[in-house]
Formats: structure tokens, C-alpha cells, sequence
């Protein structure tokens, strides 16, 4: 006689949490298999049958012995909280993308994301590289401004070593700025939107309202 073998959820861990499926299958089970956390959770519900407890790291243990004792031709429930499925990106692929997202067309990413998000996988570093792509010709113009700045600024006479070392104090801020205000997208401080364009808007202020005086002068 072949047995059965259900995988059944349990939930946060009430039984008001539970669905009526779930609690069905555990009632009609001969043999309950599970990490034994999780299996203490519905101890009310297994009393006499065969109950094996897993500890961390033993999901290999746990698998064989679901299979041995539905061979058997007992039915098996298997407690567990996380619940695998078939899906089109393997670990392999995963840490490939979010390794290097540069290998991720542009044109690709918002497909991407959506496909992610129906899978249920994080996609923050996804869309931040989204808007760092949207974002980046505007950084460049931000940068351009900023450096008509310090060449007009300037008096042809007038001695340049003030103006070179007031410029890359100014690139060395700017970096910082930029970084600081990434890991402020990173650690969900700021949303990221905000992140990302924050310091290109400040940049675009400082720098247009740079050019407007020197152009005054």
C-alpha cells in the first residue's frame, strides 16, 4: 500500500491562524514530521500518532523520513513554514543579477521587477538601479552646470589654485553626499526615489544658481 504525504503550513503558530484544510489533513494524518518548534505549535492536534521532531539544519532527515513512511503506506503530514515552488530563477541566477545589475539591460528592468515581485523576491536593488539609470544624464547636466560655476566664476588674471582645490573639495562633498544618501535608500531611511534624485536636485540648484551670479558679474 502506498501512503500520502501533505506539506502543510501552519501558520504564525494559533490555530485561529490556520486554515480548515490544514487542520484537516494533520486530523486525518497517521504520522506527523516537522521541525520540532513548529510541530509543538499544533501538539493538541497529534495527539496519538507518530510524531518525529527535527531540530535546525536536519531538512535533508526530515525529507527522508516523510518519504519512508509514506512508502510505508502511512499518511504523512509535514509541518513547515516555508513552502517551495518552481520558479524560473534559480539561487545561481539570483545572486548573478543583484551581484552585477549592470549586466541587466535598461529596457529590461521593469520587467524584471515585475517578474520578481510576482515571485515574491526583493526587488529595492532593482528599482534603484532603475532610477539611477533615469537619473544619471541629469547628474551629468547637474555636474556640467556646476563646473560652468568655477570657469566663469573665475578672472583670467586672477591666481587658479584656489579655484582647483575649492573644485575638488567640492567633487570630494559631492561623492559623500551621493553615498550617504544611498545608504539611506539602502536602509529604507528614505524612499528610493528620494535617494537617488535628492542629491542631483541639490546639485542642479547650487549649479544654475551659480551660473545666474556669474553671469551677473
Amino acid at each position: 500500500m502506498v501512503g500520502k504525504l501533505y506539506v502543510v503550513g501552519v501558520g504564525p503558530g494559533h490555530h485561529d491562524h490556520m486554515t480548515f484544510r490544514a487542520k484537516q489533513v494533520i486530523e486525518e494524518s497517521d504520522t506527523i514530521v516537522g521541525y520540532s518548534t513548529y510541530v509543538n505549535l499544533v501538539a493538541d492536534l497529534i495527539d496519538g500518532k507518530d510524531v518525529y521532531r527535527y531540530d535546525m539544519t536536519q531538512e535533508v532527515e526530515r525529507a527522508q523520513q516523510c518519504i519512508k513512511s509514506a512508502k510505508d503506506g502511512k499518511i504523512v503530514s509535514e509541518n513547515i513554514n516555508n513552502l517551495p515552488y518552481q520558479s524560473r530563477y534559480d539561487i545561481k541566477k539570483i545572486k548573478s543579477l543583484y551581484s552585477n545589475l549592470d549586466t541587466v539591460s535598461f529596457w529590461n528592468l521593469e520587467n524584471e521587477i515585475k517578474l520578481l515581485e510576482n515571485r515574491g523576491y526583493s526587488t529595492r536593488a532593482m528599482k534603484t538601479k532603475l532610477q539611477r539609470s533615469l537619473a544619471f544624464p541629469f547628474f551629468l547636466l547637474s555636474m556640467v552646470l556646476l563646473s560652468g560655476v568655477f570657469t566663469l566664476g573665475k578672472r583670467s588674471k586672477e591666481n587658479n589654485l584656489p579655484y582647483v582645490f575649492i573644485a575638488i573639495i567640492t567633487s570630494v562633498l559631492i561623492f559623500y553626499f551621493n553615498d550617504f544618501s544611498a545608504a539611506l535608500g539602502k536602509t529604507e531611511k528614505l524612499p528610493i526615489e528620494v535617494s537617488v534624485w535628492m542629491p542631483i536636485v541639490i546639485i542642479f540648484i547650487f549649479g544654475t544658481a551659480g551660473l545666474i551670479h556669474a553671469n551677473q558679474k
